[in-house]
């Protein structure tokens, strides 16, 4: 990670880092994304990938909590990045898609909102 860009971070530990997706598909839509550089989460080691999964439970029950979703997706999708990472991704009652979320709905969000996304989520 090199962290040229803007990141609202909402995790970090020695081996990842959690931040809001910059086009979410729904409020607080996060990623969790490993420190050290390797293209595929199905690459890691048990230990490692279990470990963003464990990362990823505690921020899914975080936003059931703090952003009222009603449940969250945590998914592992290939993309333009070629690096591992999973979304995990809150859903709500009126965000009017099916049981999984619609990848392409992405929108931006300004910095004042991610900002409150942040300190209202607080720590993971």
């Amino acid at each position: 990670m090199e962290g040229k860009e803007k990141a609202w971070k909402v995790y970090e530990d020695d081996a990842c880092i959690a931040f809001l997706d910059a086009f979410p598909v729904t409020e607080g839509h996060a990623l969790i994304i490993t420190k050290h550089h390797i293209t595929d989460v199905f690459d890691l080691e048990e230990k490692e990938f279990m470990h963003l999964f464990e990362v990823a439970r505690k921020l899914a029950l975080k936003m059931k909590v703090k952003f009222g979703a009603e449940f969250a997706n945590i998914i592992t999708a290939p993309g333009v990045i070629k690096h591992a990472f999973i979304h995990v991704v809150p859903r709500y009652d009126y965000d009017l898609m099916g049981p999984v979320p619609d990848m392409e709905n992405k929108r931006k969000i300004d910095n004042d909102e991610m900002g409150a996304l942040v300190k209202k989520l607080g720590d993971v």
